[in-house]
Protein backbone atom coordinates (compact mmCIF):
# COMPACT_ATOMS: atom_id res chain seq x y z
CA UNK A 1 0.00 0.00 0.00
CA UNK A 2 1.70 3.10 -0.80
CA UNK A 3 -0.14 6.71 0.59
CA UNK A 4 0.48 9.88 -1.03
CA UNK A 5 -0.32 11.70 2.02
CA UNK A 6 -0.19 9.63 4.62
CA UNK A 7 -2.21 10.42 7.76
CA UNK A 8 -1.62 8.59 11.73
CA UNK A 9 -5.47 7.47 11.46
CA UNK A 10 -5.37 6.11 7.45
CA UNK A 11 -2.38 4.43 8.24
CA UNK A 12 -3.42 2.75 11.59
CA UNK A 13 -6.71 1.95 9.89
CA UNK A 14 -5.47 0.11 6.91
CA UNK A 15 -2.69 -1.86 8.87
CA UNK A 16 -4.51 -2.69 11.43
CA UNK A 17 -7.85 -4.13 9.60
CA UNK A 18 -5.25 -6.33 7.46
CA UNK A 19 -3.76 -7.81 10.15
CA UNK A 20 -5.14 -11.01 10.22
CA UNK A 21 -2.34 -13.34 11.32
CA UNK A 22 -0.01 -13.30 14.19
CA UNK A 23 3.42 -13.37 11.84
CA UNK A 24 1.91 -10.62 9.94
CA UNK A 25 4.04 -7.78 9.71
CA UNK A 26 4.49 -4.84 7.60
CA UNK A 27 7.33 -3.13 6.07
CA UNK A 28 7.23 0.81 6.89
CA UNK A 29 9.08 3.03 3.96
CA UNK A 30 9.47 6.49 4.47
CA UNK A 31 11.53 9.35 2.90
CA UNK A 32 13.11 11.96 5.20
CA UNK A 33 11.12 15.38 3.59
CA UNK A 34 7.56 12.91 4.98
CA UNK A 35 6.11 15.06 7.72
CA UNK A 36 3.95 12.32 9.56
CA UNK A 37 4.70 12.44 13.25
CA UNK A 38 6.76 8.82 13.43
CA UNK A 39 6.65 8.93 17.07
CA UNK A 40 2.77 9.17 17.47
CA UNK A 41 2.79 6.65 14.38
CA UNK A 42 4.33 4.08 16.53
CA UNK A 43 2.61 4.50 19.54
CA UNK A 44 -0.45 4.25 17.71
CA UNK A 45 0.21 1.28 15.81
CA UNK A 46 1.57 -0.10 19.05
CA UNK A 47 -2.01 0.35 20.47
CA UNK A 48 -3.56 -1.99 17.97
CA UNK A 49 -0.64 -4.56 18.08
CA UNK A 50 0.48 -4.25 14.71
CA UNK A 51 3.95 -5.41 14.28
CA UNK A 52 6.29 -3.54 12.19
CA UNK A 53 9.99 -2.64 11.12
CA UNK A 54 11.02 -0.20 8.77
CA UNK A 55 13.19 3.14 7.88
CA UNK A 56 13.19 6.65 6.70
CA UNK A 57 15.56 7.28 3.37
CA UNK A 58 16.07 9.84 1.34
CA UNK A 59 13.30 8.99 -1.20
CA UNK A 60 10.77 5.80 -1.68
CA UNK A 61 10.60 3.87 -4.73
CA UNK A 62 6.92 2.88 -5.72
CA UNK A 63 6.23 1.27 -9.25
CA UNK A 64 8.61 3.32 -11.72
CA UNK A 65 8.90 6.37 -9.78
CA UNK A 66 10.80 7.84 -6.83
CA UNK A 67 8.93 10.16 -3.68
CA UNK A 68 9.74 12.47 -1.49
CA UNK A 69 6.85 12.21 0.47
CA UNK A 70 4.37 9.00 1.19
CA UNK A 71 4.67 6.00 2.75
CA UNK A 72 4.73 2.40 1.54
CA UNK A 73 3.53 -0.33 3.87
CA UNK A 74 4.22 -3.77 2.59
CA UNK A 75 2.89 -6.68 4.17
CA UNK A 76 5.22 -9.65 4.71
CA UNK A 77 4.73 -13.48 6.71
CA UNK A 78 7.40 -13.36 9.38
CA UNK A 79 9.26 -16.60 11.19
CA UNK A 80 10.09 -14.28 14.11
CA UNK A 81 9.46 -11.28 15.51
CA UNK A 82 12.23 -8.54 14.18
CA UNK A 83 14.89 -7.64 16.82
CA UNK A 84 16.23 -4.17 17.61
CA UNK A 85 19.86 -3.90 17.65
CA UNK A 86 21.98 -1.18 19.23
CA UNK A 87 25.79 0.22 19.81
CA UNK A 88 26.86 1.31 16.35
CA UNK A 89 28.08 3.98 18.03
CA UNK A 90 30.24 1.98 20.31
CA UNK A 91 30.75 -0.94 18.55
CA UNK A 92 28.92 -3.07 21.54
CA UNK A 93 26.89 -4.99 18.74
CA UNK A 94 24.98 -7.92 20.47
CA UNK A 95 22.59 -10.10 18.40
CA UNK A 96 20.65 -12.31 19.48
CA UNK A 97 20.03 -15.93 18.09
CA UNK A 98 17.73 -15.40 14.80
CA UNK A 99 16.22 -18.93 13.06
CA UNK A 100 18.18 -20.30 10.04
CA UNK A 101 16.97 -22.40 6.78
CA UNK A 102 18.24 -25.70 9.14
CA UNK A 103 15.81 -25.38 12.05
CA UNK A 104 13.21 -23.70 10.09
CA UNK A 105 10.56 -25.89 7.94
CA UNK A 106 9.93 -22.98 5.40
CA UNK A 107 12.49 -21.14 3.14
CA UNK A 108 13.53 -17.75 5.01
CA UNK A 109 15.35 -14.86 4.30
CA UNK A 110 16.33 -11.70 5.85
CA UNK A 111 15.60 -8.22 5.74
CA UNK A 112 17.75 -5.46 7.60
CA UNK A 113 18.12 -1.37 8.05
CA UNK A 114 20.47 -0.30 9.67
CA UNK A 115 21.67 3.99 10.22
CA UNK A 116 23.49 3.97 7.10
CA UNK A 117 25.56 6.92 9.02
CA UNK A 118 27.03 4.66 11.64
CA UNK A 119 30.71 3.71 12.33
CA UNK A 120 30.21 0.17 13.10
CA UNK A 121 28.14 -1.21 10.32
CA UNK A 122 30.91 -3.64 8.88
CA UNK A 123 31.60 -5.08 12.27
CA UNK A 124 27.19 -5.44 12.47
CA UNK A 125 27.10 -7.33 8.61
CA UNK A 126 30.12 -9.95 10.05
CA UNK A 127 28.26 -10.55 13.44
CA UNK A 128 25.29 -11.18 11.39
CA UNK A 129 26.89 -13.54 9.18
CA UNK A 130 28.11 -15.58 12.01
CA UNK A 131 24.42 -15.48 13.07
CA UNK A 132 22.97 -16.79 9.76
CA UNK A 133 25.17 -18.19 7.69
CA UNK A 134 24.59 -18.42 3.88
CA UNK A 135 21.00 -17.02 4.17
CA UNK A 136 19.24 -14.97 1.58
CA UNK A 137 19.41 -11.16 3.03
CA UNK A 138 19.15 -7.78 1.91
CA UNK A 139 18.80 -4.18 3.65
CA UNK A 140 19.49 -0.79 3.16
CA UNK A 141 21.08 1.77 4.91
CA UNK A 142 18.77 4.21 6.49
CA UNK A 143 19.36 8.29 6.94
CA UNK A 144 19.20 11.39 5.60
CA UNK A 145 20.92 13.11 2.24
CA UNK A 146 22.11 15.86 4.38
CA UNK A 147 24.43 13.11 6.00
CA UNK A 148 23.36 14.72 9.05
CA UNK A 149 22.93 11.64 11.51
CA UNK A 150 19.42 11.23 12.80
CA UNK A 151 17.30 8.80 13.88
CA UNK A 152 15.80 6.59 10.94
CA UNK A 153 15.10 2.93 12.23
CA UNK A 154 12.07 1.82 12.84
CA UNK A 155 10.15 -0.89 14.79
CA UNK A 156 7.46 -1.00 17.46
CA UNK A 157 10.32 -0.35 20.01
CA UNK A 158 10.50 3.11 18.59
CA UNK A 159 12.54 5.19 16.16
CA UNK A 160 16.10 5.26 16.76
CA UNK A 161 20.05 5.68 15.35
CA UNK A 162 23.35 4.39 15.56
CA UNK A 163 20.79 1.03 15.28
CA UNK A 164 19.24 -1.37 13.24
CA UNK A 165 16.74 -3.32 12.88
CA UNK A 166 16.73 -7.16 11.57
CA UNK A 167 13.75 -9.51 10.30
CA UNK A 168 13.35 -12.88 9.60
CA UNK A 169 10.35 -13.49 7.02
CA UNK A 170 8.96 -16.44 5.67
CA UNK A 171 10.39 -16.33 1.46
CA UNK A 172 12.92 -17.62 -0.37
CA UNK A 173 14.48 -14.50 -1.68
CA UNK A 174 16.02 -14.58 -5.48
CA UNK A 175 18.96 -11.27 -5.34
CA UNK A 176 21.01 -9.64 -7.70
CA UNK A 177 23.33 -6.60 -6.94
CA UNK A 178 25.62 -5.29 -9.15
CA UNK A 179 27.20 -1.18 -9.85
CA UNK A 180 28.74 -0.81 -13.00
CA UNK A 181 31.94 1.63 -12.08
CA UNK A 182 35.01 0.90 -13.55
CA UNK A 183 38.66 1.39 -12.42
CA UNK A 184 40.46 4.63 -12.98
CA UNK A 185 43.90 4.46 -11.24
CA UNK A 186 44.89 1.82 -8.85
CA UNK A 187 45.83 -0.03 -6.78
CA UNK A 188 45.96 2.12 -3.61
CA UNK A 189 47.30 0.91 -0.18
CA UNK A 190 44.85 2.19 2.49
CA UNK A 191 48.19 2.40 5.23
CA UNK A 192 46.14 4.34 7.56
CA UNK A 193 42.19 4.02 8.45
CA UNK A 194 39.85 4.61 11.33
CA UNK A 195 36.91 2.78 10.49
CA UNK A 196 34.87 4.44 8.11
CA UNK A 197 37.59 7.00 7.29
CA UNK A 198 40.54 6.91 4.97
CA UNK A 199 43.41 8.71 7.15
CA UNK A 200 46.43 7.59 4.60
CA UNK A 201 47.08 6.17 0.67
CA UNK A 202 49.82 5.05 0.38
CA UNK A 203 51.70 6.40 3.11
CA UNK A 204 50.52 10.03 2.02
CA UNK A 205 47.27 12.29 3.40
CA UNK A 206 44.32 10.54 1.73
CA UNK A 207 43.14 13.59 0.04
CA UNK A 208 46.28 14.58 -1.25
CA UNK A 209 46.64 11.51 -3.18
CA UNK A 210 42.69 11.87 -4.15
CA UNK A 211 43.24 15.17 -5.01
CA UNK A 212 45.57 14.61 -7.99
CA UNK A 213 44.17 11.66 -9.65
CA UNK A 214 40.72 13.62 -9.65
CA UNK A 215 42.34 17.05 -11.06
CA UNK A 216 43.88 14.96 -13.96
CA UNK A 217 40.91 13.55 -14.80
CA UNK A 218 38.87 16.22 -14.81
CA UNK A 219 41.65 18.93 -15.92
CA UNK A 220 40.32 20.92 -12.85
CA UNK A 221 41.01 21.64 -9.41
CA UNK A 222 39.33 19.42 -6.70
CA UNK A 223 39.25 21.55 -3.66
CA UNK A 224 37.09 21.31 -0.13
CA UNK A 225 34.48 23.62 -1.14
CA UNK A 226 33.63 21.40 -4.48
CA UNK A 227 34.25 17.96 -3.30
CA UNK A 228 30.97 17.43 -2.27
CA UNK A 229 30.33 18.10 -5.95
CA UNK A 230 33.01 16.17 -7.69
CA UNK A 231 33.58 12.85 -5.15
CA UNK A 232 29.84 11.58 -6.20
CA UNK A 233 31.81 11.22 -9.44
CA UNK A 234 34.95 9.81 -8.20
CA UNK A 235 33.96 6.62 -5.29
CA UNK A 236 36.45 3.72 -4.58
CA UNK A 237 36.32 0.30 -4.96
CA UNK A 238 37.94 -2.53 -2.44
CA UNK A 239 39.58 -5.02 -4.33
CA UNK A 240 38.04 -8.54 -4.06
CA UNK A 241 39.44 -11.21 -5.68
CA UNK A 242 36.86 -12.67 -8.36
CA UNK A 243 34.28 -10.40 -7.01
CA UNK A 244 33.14 -7.20 -8.39
CA UNK A 245 34.31 -4.29 -5.99
CA UNK A 246 32.76 -2.89 -2.97
CA UNK A 247 32.29 0.51 -3.64
CA UNK A 248 32.98 3.47 -0.90
CA UNK A 249 31.94 6.85 -1.41
CA UNK A 250 33.77 9.46 0.09
CA UNK A 251 31.57 12.46 1.56
CA UNK A 252 33.42 14.99 3.76
CA UNK A 253 37.43 15.61 4.27
CA UNK A 254 38.45 15.72 7.75
CA UNK A 255 40.86 18.29 9.42
CA UNK A 256 43.82 15.98 8.96
CA UNK A 257 42.97 15.37 5.03
CA UNK A 258 41.29 12.21 5.68
CA UNK A 259 38.37 11.09 3.71
CA UNK A 260 35.42 10.22 5.12
CA UNK A 261 33.56 7.29 3.40
CA UNK A 262 30.19 5.68 3.73
CA UNK A 263 30.82 2.35 5.75
CA UNK A 264 34.38 1.40 6.78
CA UNK A 265 37.26 0.83 5.24
CA UNK A 266 39.32 -1.78 6.42
CA UNK A 267 43.02 -0.99 6.90
CA UNK A 268 45.66 -2.54 4.33
CA UNK A 269 43.03 -3.10 1.93
CA UNK A 270 43.55 -2.62 -1.45
CA UNK A 271 41.64 0.32 -3.15
CA UNK A 272 41.12 1.58 -6.71
CA UNK A 273 39.57 5.06 -7.56
CA UNK A 274 36.60 4.47 -9.60
CA UNK A 275 34.89 6.51 -12.22
CA UNK A 276 31.22 6.27 -14.11
CA UNK A 277 30.01 5.75 -17.47
CA UNK A 278 25.53 5.97 -17.22
CA UNK A 279 25.27 3.39 -19.67
CA UNK A 280 27.86 0.96 -17.59
CA UNK A 281 26.09 1.69 -14.51
CA UNK A 282 22.69 0.82 -16.00
CA UNK A 283 23.82 -1.94 -17.47
CA UNK A 284 24.51 -3.00 -14.55
CA UNK A 285 20.72 -2.43 -12.88
CA UNK A 286 19.80 -4.55 -15.29
CA UNK A 287 22.04 -6.94 -14.67
CA UNK A 288 21.26 -7.19 -11.18
CA UNK A 289 17.37 -7.30 -12.19
CA UNK A 290 18.19 -10.53 -14.45
CA UNK A 291 19.99 -12.58 -11.76
CA UNK A 292 16.61 -11.69 -9.31
CA UNK A 293 14.33 -13.04 -11.68
CA UNK A 294 16.50 -16.66 -11.69
CA UNK A 295 13.03 -18.42 -11.08
CA UNK A 296 11.31 -17.45 -14.28
CA UNK A 297 8.59 -20.00 -13.45
CA UNK A 298 7.52 -18.25 -10.44
CA UNK A 299 5.80 -15.04 -9.93
CA UNK A 300 7.47 -12.85 -7.29
CA UNK A 301 5.12 -12.32 -4.44
CA UNK A 302 6.92 -9.19 -3.06
CA UNK A 303 9.76 -6.86 -5.62
CA UNK A 304 12.02 -4.61 -3.25
CA UNK A 305 14.53 -2.68 -4.94
CA UNK A 306 17.56 -0.98 -2.84
CA UNK A 307 19.38 1.87 -4.96
CA UNK A 308 22.13 4.16 -3.79
CA UNK A 309 21.07 7.68 -3.68
CA UNK A 310 24.02 8.63 -5.12
CA UNK A 311 23.67 6.52 -8.72
CA UNK A 312 20.30 9.03 -9.28
CA UNK A 313 22.33 11.82 -8.12
CA UNK A 314 25.30 10.75 -10.82
CA UNK A 315 22.43 9.28 -13.61
CA UNK A 316 20.53 12.22 -13.13
CA UNK A 317 17.30 12.44 -16.15
CA UNK A 318 19.28 9.09 -16.90
CA UNK A 319 18.08 7.28 -13.48
CA UNK A 320 14.62 7.32 -14.67
CA UNK A 321 15.57 4.76 -17.90
CA UNK A 322 17.49 2.34 -14.50
CA UNK A 323 13.99 2.03 -12.45
CA UNK A 324 11.93 1.64 -15.62
CA UNK A 325 14.33 -0.92 -17.03
CA UNK A 326 13.24 -2.86 -13.78
CA UNK A 327 10.21 -2.30 -13.27
CA UNK A 328 9.42 -3.69 -16.72
CA UNK A 329 11.35 -6.66 -16.10
CA UNK A 330 8.53 -7.77 -12.63
CA UNK A 331 5.56 -5.82 -14.41
CA UNK A 332 5.79 -8.87 -17.33
CA UNK A 333 5.16 -11.34 -13.83
CA UNK A 334 2.09 -8.78 -12.80
CA UNK A 335 4.80 -7.64 -10.10
CA UNK A 336 5.88 -4.08 -9.66
CA UNK A 337 8.63 -2.41 -7.25
CA UNK A 338 9.07 -1.15 -4.29
CA UNK A 339 11.97 -0.05 -2.25
CA UNK A 340 14.05 3.11 -1.47
CA UNK A 341 17.15 5.39 -2.38
CA UNK A 342 19.70 4.45 0.55
CA UNK A 343 22.86 5.29 1.93
CA UNK A 344 24.51 1.68 1.64
CA UNK A 345 23.31 -1.36 0.71
CA UNK A 346 23.16 -4.82 1.83
CA UNK A 347 23.00 -7.94 0.21
CA UNK A 348 24.02 -11.84 0.39
CA UNK A 349 22.74 -14.00 -2.19
CA UNK A 350 22.93 -17.23 0.21
CA UNK A 351 26.12 -18.31 -1.86
CA UNK A 352 28.57 -15.90 -0.09
CA UNK A 353 29.67 -13.26 2.14
CA UNK A 354 27.50 -10.57 3.69
CA UNK A 355 28.66 -7.44 2.52
CA UNK A 356 27.95 -3.53 2.90
CA UNK A 357 27.57 -1.68 -0.44
CA UNK A 358 27.53 1.91 -1.65
CA UNK A 359 26.74 3.11 -5.38
CA UNK A 360 24.78 -0.10 -5.71
CA UNK A 361 22.19 -1.32 -6.69
CA UNK A 362 20.42 -4.17 -5.12
CA UNK A 363 17.29 -6.07 -6.54
CA UNK A 364 15.74 -8.83 -4.38
CA UNK A 365 12.66 -10.87 -5.30
CA UNK A 366 10.25 -12.47 -2.71
CA UNK A 367 8.86 -15.93 -3.50
CA UNK A 368 6.64 -17.65 -0.96
CA UNK A 369 5.54 -20.78 -2.99
CA UNK A 370 9.21 -22.13 -3.32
Amino acid sequence: MFWHNPSIEKVVTYLSENTKQANDAYMLLLPEEELINIKELIKALNQCRVTFFGGIFPQIIYDNKCFKKGLIATKVTLAEKPKLIKGFDTGAIDIPQLQNNKNNTKAISFITFVDGLSTYISKYISSLYNKIGNASLIGAGAGSLSFKQKPCVICNDGIFENAAVIATVEYKCEIGSAHGWTDLRGPFVATKTKGNIIEELNWTAAFNVYKEVVDEDLKENLTLINFAEISKSYPFGIYKEGEEKIVRDPIAVTDKKGLICVGEVPENSILFLLKGKPEKIIEAAQWATGKALNNKSKTAEHVFVIDCISRSIFLNDSFNVELNNINQAFFNQKTFMKGVLSIGEIASDGKGYVDFYNKTIVVGAFYSSL
